[in-house]
């Protein structure tokens, strides 16, 4: 493993949910669809009436997980890319995401880290990048019916 100072320099990807104006975030993501894909049909606007309409039904709690499961969407994104490019990548939970928020002034831009990702190249000198991989067998993972 390395010294502390080569962590520091570990580039940190941090995906991020939105926490206020679910309405105009939908209504910026409909018009982004019309001027990609140049096409200013009402059914993709008709669309994203919908989507308002599901997330003005959710509680705020469902609201919170929703809108923190959409950055797995991103996160996905980044794996397979670094996957394609042979880069290291590693999404991780449990992260203090209300220092997360605060430290980088997240909640004043209506934003939450949901979800960070390291990512680069492994040290040529960690030990414990050969060993064998521990992982549950095929029978203890999947139920056949």
């Amino acid at each position: 493993m390395g010294s502390i100072a080569d962590y520091r320099r570990i580039p940190i990807v941090r995906f991020c949910n939105y926490t206020l104006d679910y309405d105009r975030h939908v209504d910026d993501y409909v018009e982004r669809i019309i001027t990609t894909q140049g096409n200013s049909s009402d059914g993709i606007r008709e669309y994203g009436e919908f989507i308002k309409r599901s997330i003005a039904k959710m509680s705020t709690e469902e609201r919170k997980s929703w809108s923190e499961k959409q950055t797995y969407l991103a996160l996905n994104n980044l794996l397979i890319a670094c996957a394609e490019l042979k880069i290291d990548a590693c999404p991780m939970e449990g992260f203090n995401k209300q220092a997360y928020n605060r430290i980088l002034g997240l909640d004043e831009l209506g934003l939450n880290a949901a979800v960070i990702a390291p990512v680069g190249y492994r040290s040529a000198s960690d030990k414990t990048q050969n060993r064998k991989k521990v992982r549950k067998t095929k029978k203890e993972l999947f139920q056949t019916a």
